[in-house]
């Protein structure tokens, strides 16, 4: 299996990232005409979610047809698996101890993902925060680590690393009222060298900036970008600025 996907943009970590979360429930031919202006477009999309209905296939082609971005798939569970993306993440629950979600789907993944010679990333993925009716809780049935829980949540983080995770992604829970803090970011930054993702709660660019230089590789934005597609330019200014 190719791993061209991971090193384009992940291998060196020379640059802070800025991903679009894109629930294909929840697509709309706004966000593509938003998306496809070079002056809007973040580095490559997350395409996925919790429970998904629509069609990951349409989604993910139309996307890429006008967008012309590269899509990394973010799947709650096998179904949502499909040939148009560029790589897989092969997301481990690590919150949680449902078996599901930390084997379970995996297995009934690789009859696909041999046959399609699919790129895949194995992604230690860790919900914080004290809420427990995120769509991410609901469908796996697990609780998130609390947010004050700082030494759990960084053995979390290495546990994941030891195990072989590429990628720790930590995640303050879809429509998160708040986003997480930096300091949980700074001190997984501290003692692993995975690639870490911050999404949940991002909803201005400062917030991004912030959490990009605890030392987030990726900042991940979704809720605020299906409310208002055209916010995406001005996490792409920021992106520009942190990067300069």
């Amino acid at each position: 299996m190719s791993e061209n996907f991971y090193k384009k943009f992940f291998a060196d970590k020379k640059r802070a990232l800025l991903a679009i979360l894109i629930d294909p429930d929840k697509y709309i031919a706004e966000m593509a005409e938003v998306l496809s202006d070079k002056d809007s477009q973040p580095d490559f999309l997350l395409v996925g979610g919790s429970v998904v209905s629509a069609s990951t296939d349409d989604c993910i082609k139309d996307l890429k047809q006008k967008t012309g971005l590269p899509v990394l798939l973010f799947p709650g569970d096998p179904s949502q698996l499909s040939v148009h993306a560029d790589a897989v993440m092969m997301l481990m629950l690590l919150s949680g101890r449902n078996p599901e979600y930390l084997i379970g789907h995996h297995v009934s993944a690789v009859p696909f993902i041999r046959e399609h010679n699919t790129e895949t990333i194995s992604t230690g993925y860790i919900v914080i925060g004290d809420h427990s009716n995120s769509s991410v809780c609901r469908v796996t049935q697990t609780c998130p680590i609390p947010e004050n829980e700082t030494e759990r949540i960084i053995s979390t983080a290495i546990a994941g690393q030891i195990i072989g995770n590429r990628i720790i992604y930590l995640e303050a829970g879809s429509g998160a009222g708040k986003p997480l803090d930096t300091k949980i970011i700074s001190e997984v930054r501290k003692n692993t060298d995975v690639t870490i993702f911050s999404g949940g709660g991002i909803c201005d660019p400062e917030t991004a900036s912030q959490h990009w230089k605890a030392g987030a590789d990726v900042v991940v934005v979704g809720t605020a970008f299906e409310k208002e597609p055209g916010i995406v330019r001005s996490f792409v200014e920021m992106n520009r600025i942190v990067n300069h």
